[in-house]
């Protein structure tokens, strides 16, 4: 099966760029979902660093990243004691879009700036 690569289009001012700076999370994730609603995919959150109550960074996925788990997973849990469920359509592809915002403070202003951004999928979008 042959490898697909997806770079979803739409209009520039939609598309986040490394360096784009936000006043808060709040405004970058609402900047985020408008793009990802647009290009149709959902999102999940992959991690998230903090320092006391701020955090300094935070990485979002695309929700297909990752991988299917296989029989020989199930098979290692139920040796380990785990009962088996039933195994459920996976939609984990590897897809490897995906953002991270980081935490920056200039002038006494904080703020979130992209720090990273892949917009290169391995899956078509809805409605391709």
């Amino acid at each position: 099966m042959e490898e697909v690569l997806v770079v979803p289009e739409c209009s520039p001012e939609l598309k986040p760029v490394v360096g784009q700076k936000f006043q808060s999370l709040d405004f970058a994730f609402a900047f985020y979902n408008v793009y990802t609603r647009t290009i149709g995919f959902d999102t999940r959150k992959q991690g998230i660093r903090k320092t006391g109550c701020v955090t300094t960074w935070y990485y979002v996925v695309c929700n297909r990243e990752g991988s299917k788990k296989t029989n020989e997973h199930d098979q290692l849990n139920a040796r380990s004691g785990f009962s088996m469920k039933r195994r459920r359509l996976s939609k984990h592809c590897g897809c490897k879009a995906s953002i991270s915002f980081k935490f920056f403070s200039e002038g006494g202003l904080p703020g979130y700036i992209i720090q990273e951004f892949n917009e290169v999928h391995s899956h078509y979008m809805v409605g391709d």
